[in-house]
């Protein structure tokens, strides 16, 4: 199969967006298409690795009169203009932190439960002329079942930018 030339550039555009959006609290800044400016499965991995390390560093987990400690997953609130699975932040956080050895997750009911994680996706957009800047802010917490007590919190952020898509200046006129 043969690529056009129009077909190469939007290859290799994709593929710089997708490389230049990867890191930690970044900004992303690339071609002026919608799709640039979302969360992907990459950005909620970094956000889910970067909270995990947040809960470890809290010691939290190591304070757990039960262990390992028994944690469910309780409600992640998509708060965004973007169709969002949230079960790919539950999965990546579930993951890491069952990984650790410090405590296992039950998926049903809140029965020998110690704490629920629970959180929210928000965003902020700021436009100015033809640029648009987007944030996304992950907030979890852990939350003690009998007590209701938050044991931890923390939220972290991902900001993209780009333009609005002008299918005039898509094609150079």
């Amino acid at each position: 199969m043969r690529l056009s030339p129009c077909n190469v550039t939007l290859l290799v555009i994709v593929v710089a967006c997708v490389s230049g959006c990867s890191t930690p609290s970044h900004v992303c800044e690339g071609p002026a298409q919608k799709e640039t400016l979302q969360l992907d499965i990459q950005d909620v991995a970094t956000i889910s690795d970067q909270l995990v390390l947040s809960l470890m560093e809290s010691g939290v987990l190591d304070k757990s009169v039960q262990k390992p400690a028994v944690i469910t997953i309780g409600r992640i609130v998509n708060n965004t203009s973007q169709r969002l699975d949230t079960d790919w932040l539950a999965i990546s956080f579930r993951k890491a932190i069952h990984q650790s050895g410090k405590a296992v997750f039950t998926l049903t009911g809140t029965t020998n439960v110690n704490w629920v994680v629970s959180g929210k996706i928000m965003e902020s957009r700021v436009r100015t002329g033809s640029a648009v800047q987007i944030t996304y802010s992950v907030s979890l917490s852990l939350a003690d079942v009998q007590s209701d007590v938050i044991l931890w919190i923390d939220d972290k952020q991902i900001t993209k930018q780009g333009k609005k898509w002008d299918e005039r200046s898509a094609h150079g006129l």
